[in-house]
C-alpha cells in the first residue's frame, strides 16, 4: 500500500470512492463539490494495486480562538 498526496489534476479520481461511501449525495452536489471544493483541498489517498482504497480530504477552514483567527482544516 502507498500513502500519497494527490496532485490537483488527480483529485477527480476520488469521486468514484466518494460515490460508494456516500450514496445519498446527489449528482448535483458532487458536481459542485468536485468543481469548487476539491480545487482548494489537500487530498491524501492510500492506493493498493493501482486503485484508491481510502482517502482523507483536508478542507481549509478558519476558526476563531478568542480574538485570533487561525487557519485550520475541516477533515473529511
Amino acid at each position: 500500500m502507498i500513502l500519497r498526496k494527490l496532485e490537483p489534476q488527480e483529485r477527480a479520481e476520488t469521486r468514484k470512492l466518494w460515490e460508494e461511501v456516500f450514496p445519498e449525495d446527489t449528482k448535483e452536489f458532487l458536481d459542485y463539490y468536485y468543481f469548487v471544493k476539491t480545487g482548494i483541498n489537500e487530498i491524501y489517498v492510500i492506493e493498493a494495486d493501482g486503485e484508491i482504497r481510502s482517502m482523507i480530504q483536508l478542507n481549509p477552514y478558519k476558526i476563531q480562538i478568542m480574538d485570533r483567527e487561525c487557519a485550520s482544516h475541516y477533515i473529511i
